[in-house]
């Protein structure tokens, strides 16, 4: 599948933002990253988000935080959908055209403007796709940043792989929306013999015990809700208790969970993120992070150290996802190796463990 095309709004209007901001979102095409106010709010977080395409308009031609995109182009090419109402005698002003080497200018209407955006809306994706051709791609600073230090263009390396021992394994699997199915399918296909598994399914306190029984009755595996101290063993699945946050401590081959309370991380608790980060920490290159079927990006962060510590990683395919959010965000992060079909998940899983 082709990559989304990672897109950042800045417009200096809140309802053009709004309006903009839900109707890329709504297109599973294209990423949204956020949106800013002005240049200079918005480059604090594209330095790390890296957005192929900016969608972008100016309160003035002499913006002061115009400056701040100059700074962000250094040693980058960036593409720019300038979508103002500034004329073409302003635009000659622009201080940031410099930088904005690649760009393409959309006249955005004056009067009735919500409807005028949602009117443009096709033509502002046309222009979105068009520049992403010729930007070039998004970089995921701490992906490269490990490539360089391997000196390869894997994140696993030969010699971290014959570094792990195939009993200290264990599989981390994160899911939200549409994941109580994935994650029943997912243990239903493993065979009994697979490593200790962790998980995180968003869900409330009350029921996360119901759920542990329910997969227990219909998976090869014992199932538990997760009450800390557990060692991560063979044949056990550990669910997160709902409303505390699951982590795995210790080293491979003797590895527990621990719960914790605490804010939520991602907008969750319990969080994938602060499992899947606990697991890079404890089990670095014999673990394996999974990412299943949910809404919203919590995990795709996880994922990365997991993969950046030398372990493996998968991500749901947007077919058999019921909510290809948190699996896209790990597939846009660079986070995930493949993405993988629901029902062909356990078989790749395996294959990592010979």
């Amino acid at each position: 599948m082709r990559e989304p095309v990672s897109v950042f709004i800045i417009d200096p209007n809140p309802l053009a933002r709004k309006v903009l901001s839900e109707i890329l979102s709504a297109r599973p095409e294209i990423h949204l990253l956020g949106a800013a106010a002005t240049p200079s709010i918005a480059e604090r977080y594209c330095v790390d988000l890296d957005p192929q395409v900016l969608v972008l308009d100016f309160e003035t031609p002499v913006d002061p935080g115009l400056r701040a995109l100059k700074d962000f182009a250094q040693n980058r090419v960036i593409a720019a959908v300038l979508y103002t109402s500034l004329k073409e005698a302003d635009l000659s002003k622009v201080e940031a055209h410099s930088a904005l080497e690649v760009r393409r200018v959309l006249e955005k209407p004056e009067s009735g403007l919500a409807q005028g955006i949602t009117r443009d809306a096709e033509q502002l994706i046309k222009s979105i796709f068009s520049l992403s051709l010729a930007s070039r791609p998004p970089i995921n600073k701490k992906l490269n940043t490990a490539i360089e230090k391997k000196n390869t263009s894997q994140i696993v390396s030969a010699s971290s792989e014959q570094n792990v021992v195939k009993g200290r394994r264990i599989i981390a699997i994160g899911a939200s929306t549409g994941g109580t199915q994935a994650l029943q399918e997912l243990l239903q296909d493993l065979p009994a013999y697979a490593p200790g598994i962790v998980a995180v399914q968003h869900m409330p306190a009350d029921f996360t015990a119901a759920f542990a029984r329910r997969l227990n009755e219909s998976c090869k595996f014992s199932v538990k809700e997760a009450t800390g101290g557990e060692l991560v063993e063979p044949g056990v699945v550990l669910i997160a208790h709902g409303g505390m946050h699951l982590e795995v401590i210790g080293a491979p081959g003797n590895l527990r969970v621990a719960l914790r309370d605490g804010p939520k991380v991602s907008g969750h608790r319990p969080s994938v993120d602060v499992l899947f980060n606990s697991v890079a920490k404890a089990a670095g290159a014999h673990a394996i992070g999974v990412l299943l079927t949910g809404m919203g990006q919590d995990g795709a962060e996880g994922l990365l150290e997991i993969r950046l510590a030398g372990g493996r990683t998968l991500a749901q395919d947007e077919h058999s996802s019921a909510v290809f959010g948190m699996p896209r965000a790990a597939y846009v992060n660079k986070a995930t190796e493949e993405l993988v079909a629901i029902s062909q998940m356990a078989e790749r899983i395996m294959s990592f463990i010979k």
